[in-house]
């Protein structure tokens, strides 16, 4: 949240890429329980390969490297990119049409930027983002994966604050100063 304005102001992510805002879905897969299992990774693979829409996947290297070992290859709509900075890692957050993932940080920032996002594992940490259907989770099937990715997410309904409003620290240091 403290970072999103920062953001907007210096990242250049979408030129480079040349992207679109909401034209796009952002995916990370990094767990070895996906990276490293060939079965898991091809069904993500193919769920990823039957959305509507074109799959930008910032590769982490032990998944780069597993789909090289494996010989995996991707359809055009799924776009490898190298890893990006935190900055721009927000802008593609934010701006993404929905996010899949097996990343436990990346679920909760999904959910700072009002972004519905699928995660690609059979539980989570998360579980209140999943009660409240802003997170859903479709583990590694490719069928859910791409029902999911293909549902149309454009209004945010969640109105609840799960973790505040970003003003913890002026929360303490007022209670603090009136001990």
């Amino acid at each position: 949240m403290m970072y999103s304005k920062h953001a907007e102001e210096c990242s250049r992510i979408f030129e480079k890429l040349n992207l679109e805002p909401k034209a796009y879905i952002l995916a990370t897969v990094h767990r070895a329980e996906n990276s490293d299992n060939i079965n898991r990774l091809k069904n993500i693979i193919s769920g990823f390969a039957n959305a509507n829409k074109t799959v930008i996947w910032p590769i982490h290297p032990r998944t780069k490297k597993q789909l090289n070992i494996y010989g995996l290859e991707l359809p055009p709509s799924i776009k490898i990119i190298e890893p990006v900075g935190y900055l721009d890692m927000i802008m593609l957050e934010k701006h993404a049409s929905i996010i899949a993932t097996d990343s436990g940080g990346v679920q909760k920032e999904a959910f700072f930027n009002q972004v519905h996002c699928i995660i690609l594992r059979e539980e989570t940490e998360w579980i209140e983002l999943v009660e409240a259907g802003v997170n859903t989770l479709v583990g590694t099937e490719p069928i859910k994966i791409t029902n999911q990715l293909n549902s149309i997410r454009n209004i945010w309904e969640c109105e609840e604050k799960f973790y505040g409003e970003g003003r913890a620290g002026d929360l303490i240091v007022k209670t603090l100063s009136q001990m």
